[in-house]
């Protein structure tokens, strides 16, 4: 589906659509994920807030010698904004390619670039091919945008622009110049990395006319090859520095690749500010960490003996379990139909059944999280076995010679033979005297 941007109405938001050209002024209207064709031109008010979320435009090739140079062309009111500004957003989106400049914007106060990505961007016939050029503009914030393979990155020239901002973009492998500013006051430069530029130099020159770029900032930035930003014109006050010349860069896999550019050596400036763009993934600025994950404890638990009975201490060992993350509590319980009886804490725990029966033992995991993992073995405890029989008695026979092994008995170290032997009441008659209990002889 295809929606004229003229025929947007205030405070719609449009996505993903395809957006034709033509003319939008009204108020509160953003376009997200939208593919853009044709030339739109953006007639600019005080608090307008329009906002190009995402997106794109390629290869578009509607702009020609007798129309604006800008495929998006942000013009002012032209009567004086006093402190007011438009409030337009350009964010996370690919210009690539076609006549004109990318965006153009003229007598407006108050428009952000921001995250955008502006590549093939060359000279059609006589048409400039800036990425962005900016006239007679006040308070453009152009941020942390990736810059690679145009004519010229930005045009900041000839008519009267101040307080602008160029900070944190990676700006590489330009045909011509990279960030070309004249008559800017106030404008600031900083964070920015530029490699492999095919001028250079980044210019900063007033043209006849021009007011001089007074009260300058340019600084921590990076420039590859000894290059530098230049002051053209002696005389213009500002800030020039610390910057990083000479800066040795990696670009691992394709040049084209922003993720794969990053500066070798050295990181940090003296003073503690970060040397180029801090916009550079994988770069000089370390990424943020990933966010932890979440480890969830696992309860793991063996018990010996593995038959025991009611009287009979069993030990049980849970320190196989994951703890997950951090330290663990451990809580052993018994919850044997319905009821839950305590068993203790730790680890590893010994306890003694006073009943028999099958116990549901369970055991409890708890990290440091809240995180809680439990898991259960029945274990079977018997009642407790009958005492072992008494040790036998020597099976004496009639016949056998015994010897007396009694020392209360006057007989005591004498022998006999055996004359009989009555089982009932375990004694023998010995030849040498009269009955004797079996157990105070000795067959010998």
């Amino acid at each position: 589906m295809s929606v004229a941007i003229g025929s947007i109405a205030a405070g719609q938001t449009v996505t993903g659509e395809t957006i034709t050209g033509g003319t939008i002024s009204n108020k509160g209207i953003t376009l997200k994920d939208c593919t853009f064709t044709g030339q739109h031109i953006i007639k600019a008010s005080v608090d307008m807030n329009l906002v190009i979320d995402g997106g794109k435009k390629v290869n578009d090739m509607s702009v020609t010698a007798q129309s604006y140079e800008g495929q998006f062309q942000i013009l002012g009111s032209g009567v004086n904004w006093g402190t007011g500004r438009a409030g337009i957003i350009f964010r996370n989106f690919l210009s690539d390619g076609g006549s004109g400049d990318g965006i153009q914007m003229g007598t407006v106060r108050g428009v952000l670039v921001e995250d955008c990505e502006f590549r093939n961007h060359a000279q059609v016939d006589v048409m400039h091919a800036d990425s962005i050029q900016v006239m007679d503009s006040q308070f453009v914030v152009i941020r942390g945008n990736w810059f690679h393979d145009n004519a010229v990155a930005v045009m900041m020239v000839d008519w009267n622009n101040s307080d602008n901002v160029f900070e944190d973009n990676l700006v590489t492998h330009q045909d011509g110049w990279d960030f070309c500013l004249s008559g800017v006051a106030r404008v600031r430069c900083e964070h920015n990395t530029f490699v492999a530029s095919n001028y250079g130099t980044r210019i900063l020159d007033d043209h006849a006319d021009n007011p001089p770029s007074n009260g300058y900032i340019s600084r921590y930035n990076a420039y590859d090859g000894g290059t530098k930003f230049n002051v053209a014109q002696s005389g213009i006050t500002g800030t020039k520095g610390p910057d990083l010349t000479n800066a040795v860069f990696k670009a691992p896999g394709d040049p084209g690749t922003r993720a794969g550019f990053q500066l070798a050596t050295p990181a940090n400036a003296p003073d503690g500010q970060v040397w180029g763009s801090r916009r550079l993934a994988g770069g000089i600025t370390p990424p943020p960490p990933p966010p932890p994950t979440d480890k969830v404890p696992v309860a793991r638990f063996t018990f010996s003996p593995a038959a025991p009975v009611i009287g009979q201490p069993v030990a049980f060992d849970g320190s196989a379990s994951d703890v997950g993350d951090g330290s663990a509590t451990f809580t052993w319980t018994d919850e044997t139909s319905g009821a839950v009886y305590p068993l203790g804490t730790g680890s590893k725990l010994s306890f003694t059944f006073q009943q028999p029966g099958t116990k549901n033992v369970n055991l409890s995991v708890k990290d440091v999280d809240g995180d809680t993992n439990k898991v259960a073995h029945p274990v079977i405890v018997a009642s407790a076995p009958p005492p072992p029989p008494p040790p036998p008695v020597n099976e004496i026979a009639a016949g056998d010679k015994v010897k007396i092994t009694n020392p209360r008995s006057k007989y005591y170290g004498k022998t006999g033979t055996v004359n009989s032997v009555n089982k009932d009441t375990q004694t023998a008659m010995v030849a040498i005297s009269f009955q004797f209990p079996l157990a105070s002889l000795t067959e010998i």
